[in-house]
């Protein structure tokens, strides 16, 4: 004869119930956590685009200022430096503003095949043999096709319209554009050299041949209003002297709590936009996070 417990159902049955509540109870709250979880998700992606749209603005802003404050400079007499350097604060936002004149990167289009080489060993890390036949590949991506050459499919004939297009040539891979991405410019006027006084760290080791003492001399020389004569580079034939009046905007925006953000805009001076600004931005590179809450920014 079947036992029965106080429910008045057998005691094995009664035990098979306690289990499935027992797991229904567990599936319920695994579904509340998943849930919870996923609508913490929720307001930490929301507050990141909120961030990320607040510091397009300020970024495209202070670009804006840091343009205006230059010109402002010049316009007074005062001795400007060739890499011009504005900060300022709103809403406990720190902005940093650091503009360089593009002559000083190299231009996908406009780069001699020396300087595509050197470009290549040093910063791409490629052998000299490898860096000489992408080289010569980029000079004939860009040219022009004679009406007796068979087409190639691997070629453009054409401009580089910006920095990624690069990644279109054969032999490019990802990691080697990466390496070579901070050096680059396109539409930065015709200068198939680059100029010391404006160029980046990255173009300034190109030019040293690794000499940390060299590149430090001209990083200084590069923010000392109306430097004069700088040491020489050791490849002359890669240095020239073309100052066109284009720009390399680059803002950090370094949010209270650790978050810092990039943005980067090119500008041509003495080029109207829609805002009948002196100055014109042709490139806007989109808004980068560069560090995080609790992580120090470089």
């Amino acid at each position: 004869m079947t036992r029965q417990g106080r429910l008045g159902m057998p005691n094995q049955q009664a035990g098979v119930a306690l289990v499935m509540l027992l797991w229904f109870i567990a599936a319920m709250s695994l579904l509340v956590t998943g849930l919870m979880g996923e609508a913490k998700l929720d307001i930490r992606l929301s507050q990141l685009y909120l961030r990320q749209a607040q510091a397009e603005a300020l970024g495209d802003g202070a670009a804006q200022r840091a343009m205006q404050a230059m010109l402002e400079m010049r316009r007074s007499g005062e001795p400007v430096p060739s890499v011009f350097e504005w900060g300022d604060e709103q809403a406990q936002v720190q902005l940093i503003a650091n503009v360089r004149g593009a002559s000083g990167y190299v231009d996908l289009n406009w780069a001699t095949e020396p300087l595509l080489v050197e470009l290549f060993v040093e910063l791409g890390e490629l052998e000299s043999q490898a860096a000489a036949v992408l080289a010569s590949t980029i000079i004939k991506w860009r040219g022009q096709k004679s009406e007796q050459e068979v087409a190639d499919p691997d070629l453009r004939y054409g401009r580089f319209e910006a920095p990624e297009d690069l990644l279109l040539v054969k032999g490019v891979s990802r990691s080697l554009f990466d390496k070579v991405l901070p050096a680059l410019a396109v539409n930065s006027g015709w200068h198939p050299e680059v100029n010391i006084m404006s160029a980046p760290p990255e173009v300034l080791r190109i030019l040293a041949g690794g000499d940390e003492s060299l590149m430090d001399h001209w990083q200084q020389a590069q923010r000392e209003p109306g430097a004069g004569a700088v040491q020489p580079s050791v490849k002359p034939e890669l240095v020239g002297s073309s100052n066109e009046p284009i720009y390399r905007i680059e803002v950090l925006i370094k949010f209270a709590d650790g978050l810092v953000f990039r943005r980067v805009r090119w500008a041509e001076y003495g080029q109207k936009g829609l805002d009948q600004l002196p100055w014109r931005f042709f490139r806007t590179e989109p808004i980068v996070r560069v560090s995080q809450p609790g992580t120090p920014a470089n």
